[in-house]
């Protein structure tokens, strides 16, 4: 049997035990070794949730942090998928769908820049169910209005991404627009 993932020491974070126990052996049955708390010795994290108890701890030493879909493509394939490629990695706004509205051309350029770098998907246009946050400068607009409506969007300020980004993982929505 092929161990593609030798020297891999692996900490899932925010992943549902049934699905943690089946990805542990598999991990263990490729070579790899799992741990349950972070240490030094890991070089990957797999991990379900963003902003989950480990999550902050693998980013701050700056492991790849993968999604359990590598793990499953890896399993698949009995080959070592790229821990490199964009479709495997999660950042601190993934799963996010953000949109602004108030900022000028710069500001939003610096918005969508560390959205990305982040990898949440940044949009110019407010599309109420794709949408999960709109960062706004003033309660007011269209966007924010339609945001209202919807009910489920948070609304966030500019301090609240860089806050996120600052502390390295979701902060509480303290600077939330009402």
């Amino acid at each position: 049997m092929s161990k593609f993932l030798e020297g891999f020491v692996v900490l899932f974070s925010g992943v549902d035990e049934l699905k943690k126990t089946k990805a542990k052996e598999a991990v263990l049955r490729y070579g790899g070794k799992c741990v349950d708390k972070y240490t030094k010795e890991v070089n990957c994290g797999v991990v379900g949730k963003v902003g989950s108890a480990g999550f902050k701890e693998l980013l701050n030493a700056k492991v790849s942090i993968l999604t359990m879909k590598w793990l499953q493509d890896c399993a698949s394939t009995k080959a070592l998928a790229p821990v490199e490629s964009p479709q495997y990695k999660v950042g601190l706004f993934s799963g996010l769908n953000v949109v602004c509205t108030q900022f000028s051309i710069e500001e939003r350029n610096q918005l969508q820049e560390t959205i990305e770098a982040n990898y949440g998907t940044f949009s110019d246009r407010f599309v109420g169910n794709m949408c999960t946050h709109l960062i706004a400068k003033t309660p007011s607009g269209d966007k924010y209005m339609g945001a209202k409506k919807c009910g489920n969007i948070r609304i966030v300020t500019m301090a609240w991404v860089e806050e996120c980004v600052k502390q390295k993982g979701m902060q509480n929505y303290i600077s939330l627009l009402c």
